[in-house]
């Protein structure tokens, strides 16, 4: 901690197994309780919009579900500290998705 690392996790939080798999990665400590490795950001990409674009292409509509709101259970389940971020690249572009977030980076380091 006292270099201050910033973790930035680009993942896809679809089940429980991959927060389990998040928790095992950022935490210390043999006991059962977390210790986190530094500051997290986790940015939770949802696919969703891309395969229904790609599907749904050819008919000619576009789609964009947006956001992410049923995962609340699963980021309530990382470990305290984690701030988590959804992103739709298909409703969001990789600019837009920076601009942002960078207010939530800067705010951890």
């Amino acid at each position: 901690m006292e270099t201050k690392p910033v973790l930035i996790v680009v993942t896809n939080i679809a089940n429980r197994d991959a927060v389990n798999a998040i928790r095992k990665s950022l935490c210390l400590g043999q006991d059962g309780r977390c210790r986190l490795l530094g500051r997290v950001l986790v940015i939770d990409v949802s696919h969703g919009s891309v395969v229904m674009r790609e599907k749904l292409g050819e008919y000619g509509v576009e789609t964009c579900i947006g956001r992410i709101t049923t995962r609340g259970r699963l980021y309530r389940a990382l470990p305290r500290g984690v701030l988590v971020a959804p992103w739709d690249p298909a409703c969001e572009g990789v600019g837009l998705a920076v601009a942002r977030l960078m207010p939530r980076i800067r705010w951890l380091s």
